[in-house]
């Protein structure tokens, strides 16, 4: 059996800047099929945009996810403890990303699949 996470972000375009968070868009930008076993994972993000959040979704089986980590393309990365168990086709927490600079490279994540 083998699930997929599915890593969107909320884009920072000038609609969504302007307007009410209410207004914003997610987008998608990789996924990563993963199987049942204590895992760590990459998502590489090829593109010019900004963004401000992210959040990942799993669909197939429940996710444990333990740590996350953001590579920004200066050089920089952000950590972050999700420490959560997150159901099929749910989403993580909105994260905020830090810092003035918020073009994407990779994402990095810890996490173990679970039996359902």
């Amino acid at each position: 059996m083998r699930n997929t996470l599915h890593l969107g972000l909320l884009a920072l375009t000038l609609l969504a800047a302007a307007g009410p968070a209410d207004a914003q868009e997610w987008v998608l930008l990789g996924k990563r099929e993963v199987n049942l076993r204590a895992e760590r994972d990459a998502i590489a993000v090829d593109t010019d945009q900004t963004f401000k959040k992210i959040r990942l979704q799993v669909v197939g089986a429940p996710v444990e996810f333990l740590d996350l980590e953001v590579h920004f393309k200066n050089g920089g990365k952000q950590e972050v403890a999700i420490r959560a168990n997150i159901a099929a086709g749910q989403f993580t927490r909105a994260i905020d990303l830090t810092g003035p600079v918020r073009h994407i490279s990779k994402v990095s994540m810890v996490y173990k699949t679970k039996l359902v």
